[in-house]
């Protein structure tokens, strides 16, 4: 088919040439030319801000001198740079919900507004610039770990670390929690958390005390990526396993008083109880 249509096309082709070649007018170019064509200069002159003329109008009309001038620019790359590259640090924080989409929406949308050139001569510009850059600091703070000093008084203990979450959706994070010095073992290096939205919750880190002492903990929050969701927190511990040995000998040296007390309380009140029974014995016997 390709082999019958080829010379037909080549024809058909050459006759156009050949009509047009002969000067047989504007009807003849109007049949051999490609109907796109039409289609294309119909579609601009139904826009707006543009009107058919002739080319020989075009050449009559009076050419308009320029000059080029210097303009003041306001250098903006800098601040464009800044706000796409704090844009693009939230992808961790969206790394850790089900629905990113609805959570960078809105972001990402204010973010292309601002390129828009309808900013151009805008004297607000740096300021909506510096507001949507607060509202991504913002969006991007939104995962925090709280943390407090601790005191580990076993030598097998859990640590509870606190992650708050202002995100309208719950976040899932892992928790990492590495010791300054050997005297505190970790056991479980990661531990996976899901932060309610608008809430928070308690990542339980199992740990081992090797040596008393003041440890410093390093605690950093990721997402299922790996990426980092919120800056570190450093949490300080004093491990003193030793008090687990002295409060359980205490608690039974005041176990074991109470237990004797108790002994010693019943044996007096039966030997009470019986010089009273030989006293009213003796009284009755006297009577």
């Amino acid at each position: 088919m390709a082999d019958r249509d080829g010379p037909r096309e080549g024809a058909a082709g050459r006759g156009c040439a050949g009509r047009l070649g002969h000067g047989r007018g504007r009807a003849a170019a109007r049949r051999c030319r490609d109907p796109r064509f039409d289609d294309t200069l119909r579609a601009l002159g139904e826009v707006a801000w543009s009107s058919p003329g002739s080319l020989v109008d075009a050449m009559d009309e009076p050419v308009a001198e320029a000059e080029a001038a210097d303009v003041a620019v306001p250098d903006r790359q800098s601040a464009v740079d800044s706000l796409v590259g704090a844009s693009l640090s939230l992808d961790a924080i969206a790394s850790t919900v089900d629905e990113p989409a609805g959570l960078l929406g809105e972001r990402r949308t204010a973010l292309l507004g601002l390129l828009s050139s309808a900013w151009r001569d805008d004297p607000t510009w740096p300021a909506a610039v510096d507001a949507e850059r607060a509202g991504i600091d913002a969006l991007g703070g939104s995962i925090t770990i709280i943390g407090d000093t601790i005191n580990q008084l076993s030598s097998h203990s859990e640590l509870p670390i606190t992650v708050s979450n202002a995100l309208d959706q719950p976040a899932t994070v892992y928790v990492t929690v590495t010791p300054s010095n050997p005297s505190l073992s970790v056991v479980n290096e990661l531990v996976e958390l899901v932060v309610p939205a608008g809430g928070q919750a308690r990542a339980i880190v199992p740990v081992e005390s090797v040596a008393n002492g003041a440890v410093t903990l390093t605690v950093s929050i990721a997402s299922s990526t790996g990426a980092a969701v919120a800056a570190p927190a450093f949490l300080d511990l004093n491990v003193q396993a030793g008090w687990e040995t002295a409060i359980t000998g205490t608690f039974a040296v005041l176990v074991g008083l109470v237990f004797v007390g108790g002994i010693i309380r019943t044996v007096l009140k039966r030997r009470r109880a019986r010089v009273d029974g030989a006293i009213e014995q003796e009284a009755d016997d006297r009577g």
